[in-house]
């Protein structure tokens, strides 16, 4: 997905596309680096997961709280 991306930024002419390409590029090295904390450290696994579904919660709350009152 990196290269790919870094591709992408070149290829694409369009300002979206490169904007989402970049984005794809940090979201890429964000889960390659939490893949490789994993792999040192087992335990942060669960506490990773945990946090991502808190904040998952989290915004799905805030988003329903606001699209049912509109």
């Amino acid at each position: 997905m990196i290269f790919y991306a870094f591709l992408a930024v070149f290829e694409r002419r369009t300002l979206e596309t490169v904007i989402v390409a970049i984005l794809i590029m940090i979201f890429s090295i964000v889960v390659f680096l939490i893949g490789y904390i994993t792999i040192l450290d087992p335990i942060m696994a669960p506490i990773l997961i945990g946090l991502a579904l808190i904040v998952q919660g989290m915004h799905l709350f805030i988003v329903n709280k606001y699209t049912i009152n509109s």
